[in-house]
């Protein structure tokens, strides 16, 4: 398929995250394709693959979402627009993990084609996506208008902002892999001890229910953290005691009877110890 892959069309003008990730993906799939911008009917009839443009969609040459009805939704409602599209046929190929590419379109793609498709518009004004960064790089209202050269300097912001997503995304699916098996090994399974910091929440708050309270090491000491209910949201499973709140050292010392115990902070999410038995007591105490 690769080698027949020469031309990819997607329109000109006034570009969005969608049309510039796409963009980034079709050339990291196929690394020589020319991509034209334009909307010559002639033009796009003659390309090897068409993106956010067209009014048709079949998960093979033909990526857009304008057509009456769409191009269809996530599971969660999300409905896909050019990138998640392109993404979704060409991304667990890129990355080798079916896993991983589901990691980025939860954290980079569901939020572009959102955005897109007016699914999700942001009410307050003040909140900075990356689709509104991609968007400031079309050119002003007082600048020349060469769109094609914004273009090209956007896509390569986009190529940055993937590869970063998708090292994060790796990491998060090895850390889940290793945080499951942390917890089948769990002595209590309301307590999950890591013996190094990985980035737990994900995995613990979608696949471990019964999961309280989080040990783990930080800058030579122990940390224990209550579970979030919500990722990004407040609230935790169960917080620390309420008499806990802002103690530190002899004082916490005295009301916990852990002698190793460093502080609690005042918003009972997080406590800390000098060593991994204190920090395990810590979290035991808390469950009393």
């Amino acid at each position: 398929m690769e080698r027949r892959m020469k031309v990819a069309v997607t329109h000109d003008g006034i570009f969005h995250a969608d049309d510039v990730f796409a963009a980034v993906v079709v050339r990291r799939m196929f690394p020589r394709v020319r991509i034209m911008r334009t909307r010559h009917p002639d033009h796009l009839a003659a390309a090897d693959l068409r993106f956010d443009v067209g009014g048709k969609s079949d998960g093979a040459t033909d990526f857009d979402h304008h057509q009456p009805g769409g191009a269809g939704v996530r599971p969660n409602g999300v409905p896909y627009a050019a990138a998640g599209l392109v993404w979704l046929a060409f991304g667990a190929r890129l990355t080798s993990s079916a896993s991983v590419a589901l990691e980025v379109d939860r954290t980079l793609f569901q939020s572009i084609d959102a955005h897109d498709n007016g699914y999700a518009p942001c009410a307050d004004g003040m909140t900075v996506t990356v689709s509104h960064v991609i968007s400031r790089m079309n050119p002003d209202w007082q600048e020349a208008a060469n769109y094609d050269a914004c273009f090209a300097q956007a896509s390569a912001l986009a190529a940055t902002i993937l590869d970063r997503t998708i090292v994060r995304a790796v990491g998060i699916v090895q850390a889940e892999r290793e945080v499951m098996v942390a917890i089948q090994n769990a002595d209590d399974p309301r307590i999950l001890v890591l013996d190094r910091f990985i980035p737990w929440q994900t995995a613990v708050c979608t696949l471990a229910e019964e999961v309280q309270f989080v040990v783990f090491p930080s800058m030579g000491t122990w940390r224990v953290q209550a579970v979030p209910q919500q990722i990004g949201m407040p609230g935790n499973r169960r917080s620390l005691p309420a008499a806990w709140a802002g103690l530190e050292g002899s004082a916490l010392q005295a009301i916990t009877g852990v002698s190793e115990a460093t502080f609690a902070h005042r918003g009972l999410f997080i406590a800390g110890a000098a060593s991994k038995a204190g920090a395990y007591a810590l979290a035991q105490k808390a469950l009393q």
